[in-house]
């Protein structure tokens, strides 16, 4: 189902909002309704700041975050276990694996990556799966997905 609406930033500033709603999978496998943002268009009144911003940018570049079409982190971290989701991957040997056309970034664990525009959805779920069966038989760790898939 298409929605659109509005959003209220921080800064109370109201901007329009296109989504789908889709059900959210908490960890423990519970649904609940949530809307995904498909698209928007944001602009900042007060407190950008430009040098931030471009640390930020340059952070990002020198983590891999544009090296491949990527969506971005595949798995939450465990923050109050203090478990970093890639740093698991990469114990388990799994940089640089792929399935299909997805692979995780040899050069990041926690990125799912489609280096040569061949992935389909499946083959990133079924990563996905793999990674977590992974991760969970050798150190006894289950990850929650970050992406959410629609």
């Amino acid at each position: 189902t298409k929605n659109t609406g509005a959003l209220r930033g921080e800064n109370q500033a109201e901007f329009p909002a296109e989504g789908v709603a889709a059900n959210k999978v908490d960890a423990q496998g519970e649904t609940s309704p949530s809307k995904i943002i498909l698209s928007g268009n944001f602009n900042v009144v007060s407190g950008f700041n430009e040098k931030e911003a471009q640390e930020t940018l340059e952070k990002r570049k020198s983590m891999g975050h544009f090296r491949s079409p990527s969506a971005g982190s595949a798995f939450k971290n465990i923050p109050e276990k203090n478990l970093i989701a890639g740093k698991l991957i990469d114990e388990c040997g799994l940089k640089g694996f792929s399935i299909g056309g997805a692979q995780i970034a040899p050069w990041h664990g926690n990125f799912f990556i489609n280096p040569q525009n061949k992935a389909n959805g499946s083959d990133f779920f079924v990563l996905r799966d793999f990674v977590i069966k992974t991760v969970k038989e050798k150190t006894g760790i289950i990850l929650e997905p970050e992406i959410i898939y629609i």
